[in-house]
């Protein structure tokens, strides 16, 4: 076979402008190309991808503008747990505020925090950006997904759409 390497960075073709230093992650341009093609490149994105790390990537008309990233639930979870002696829960339910035991503290604490943490920045950013289309994918993301309403659009192939958009150009 003679099959050609396609690296994915900020200098490869795209279908989408990046205002963004050359170290954004693969996995960022590919989510956002894949959410501007499901949505249009006319719209104002978000992209929060529920990963090993929390990444919220804007795409504004077409173009990267950039983004935040925070330790993902399962890193904070793993964090947590391996720097005091409490249990490691399951991760695997709609969240409650409150509970009166440790092991749903704990994984509520987790789910609660990441929920307020997405609702809070939407937030913000739909007073400056008019229109905002969420989109969720990850691993984590069917749980914050359970937990609010401010997810639009939830894909757990976003990567892989954008990717296949990318190879066509």
């Amino acid at each position: 076979f003679c099959i050609e390497t396609l690296y994915v960075n900020t200098s490869v073709a795209l279908p989408i402008k990046i205002e963004y230093e050359k170290t954004l992650g693969a996995d960022r341009i590919c989510s956002a190309v894949g959410a501007v093609h499901l949505s249009g490149i006319d719209k104002n994105i978000l992209v929060i991808d529920y990963g090993t790390a929390t990444t919220f990537n804007l795409i504004i008309k077409g173009v990267f503008k950039g983004g935040l990233i925070s330790p993902g639930i399962g890193t904070s979870l793993r964090s947590l747990v391996s720097s005091t002696t409490l249990p490691y829960p399951e991760l695997n339910t709609k969240s409650e505020l409150i509970s009166d035991k440790t092991l749903n503290n704990i994984k509520f604490g987790v789910i609660n925090s990441a929920v307020f943490t997405t609702e809070r920045i939407v937030s913000e950013l739909k007073k400056k950006y008019r229109n905002l289309i969420v989109f969720a994918t990850g691993g984590f993301s069917v749980i914050i997904r359970k937990n609010t309403g401010v997810i639009d659009f939830y894909s757990d192939k976003l990567v892989l759409e954008g990717l296949n958009q990318i190879i066509r150009l």
